[in-house]
């Protein structure tokens, strides 16, 4: 027979290699920057695919609750940027402002698709 591995989300969920973490980190960007994920989702697909870890292990790496994660994960948060910060540090980013208008955000990143 074909060995076939499923790509699941599991307990035993292994993080992705440094530079595809980087592929999921620009495309979580991506998702985020066209409004197609909540910030929610993009903490929990960076938590999950790119670190492999469960919430409490991801909590104890930051500096938060297990609690806040699951908040945030939720999108039941009101956190300060302080916090948020933490949270998606390991994957390089931080809080920031981005242009309502969707024209305004491609024409910022028009041509850096490929830096």
């Amino acid at each position: 027979g074909v060995n076939m591995t499923v790509k699941r989300v599991s307990q035993h969920h292994r993080p992705v290699p440094a530079t595809e973490r980087n592929e999921l980190i620009q495309g979580i960007m991506r998702d985020l920057l066209n409004s197609n994920i909540t910030q929610g989702q993009a903490l929990r697909r960076l938590r999950r695919e790119g670190f492999g870890t469960k919430q409490a292990d991801y909590a104890k790496l930051v500096g938060v609750s297990r609690s806040t994660i699951t908040d945030i994960e939720n999108d039941r948060s009101n956190y300060k940027t302080e916090v948020l910060n933490k949270v998606f540090r390991p994957a390089g980013l931080k809080v920031g402002l981005i242009p309502i208008q969707q024209n305004l955000v491609e024409h910022l990143f028009k041509g850096q698709s490929d830096a």
